[in-house]
Order: structure tokens, then C-alpha cells, then sequence
């Protein structure tokens, strides 16, 4: 896979040549193939994939989509009161990781609640082995 850099004179004019060849080095590594994502355990499917306020067509309203594995940290963390390191464990991920992913969740959450979003869950993504 090659790749295609844009032109240095135009874009990095005004810098040095070799802070010019840093930056095309960190833009190669930026994009190139991200590490794979690590295989979670989710235990849970959800009842319902879309919370929405009501009175309010869904076609008209901005949609804010948590992933399972959100879903799944919301689940252990705040509706089962498990530690942040147990519920890391039974999703197969590290304590900071776990973390990440529980913060992210709660500011979508919360941006749905505050701004009147709905709230998708995505649930294209269900294995029936992670629901046993």
C-alpha cells in the first residue's frame, strides 16, 4: 500500500526540512492500519434500541449512538455497583480501558438527556455467544 503525501512545499513551507520529514513520518504512521479492536465479552441485550423524548417525531430529532460495549460498561458499572476493575475483568479489557469506555457512555447519556437527542443503541454487532 503506498502513500500519497500532499506536496511539502505548499503545506509546510514555513518549517524547517527536518521537522518537515517528522511530520510526514507521523502522517505515514497515522495512517496506516490501526491495531484490531480486542474482542469484549457483552452479557447483556438490551430490551429496546432507541430512547427518545416524547411528543417528538424520531425522524426529527438528532440521534446520539451508544456501542454495546458502552452499553455493557453502563450495565457493570452503574446499574450493577461493580468496581471499575471487576467489571474490566468480565469484559475482557484493562481498568483504563474500562474507564474510557464508561465516561464516554455517561457523556453520551447525558448530552441526549440535556440537548433532547435520542438515544440509539447500536445493536448490529449482537453474537448469541456474547449474550449466553
Amino acid at each position: 500500500m503506498e502513500h500519497v503525501f500532499p506536496d511539502p512545499p505548499v503545506l509546510f513551507a514555513h518549517i524547517r526540512d527536518n521537522d518537515r520529514l517528522t511530520l510526514l513520518r507521523t502522517y505515514a504512521y497515522n495512517n496506516t492500519m490501526s491495531r484490531p479492536k480486542k474482542h469484549r465479552c457483552i452479557h447483556c441485550r438490551p430490551d429496546a434500541s432507541y430512547f427518545k423524548p416524547r411528543g417528538i417525531p424520531l425522524m426529527e430529532l438528532e440521534e446520539v449512538c451508544l456501542s454495546l460495549d458502552e452499553v455493557e460498561a453502563l450495565r457493570l458499572c452503574d446499574y450493577e455497583g461493580k468496581y471499575h476493575e471487576q467489571a474490566a475483568l468480565e469484559m475482557g479489557v484493562s481498568r483504563a480501558t474500562f474507564g474510557r469506555i464508561v465516561n464516554e457512555a455517561r457523556r453520551k447519556v447525558a448530552e441526549a438527556l440535556i440537548r433532547g437527542k435520542a438515544l440509539k443503541i447500536e445493536t448490529h454487532a449482537i453474537h448469541e455467544e456474547d449474550t449466553t
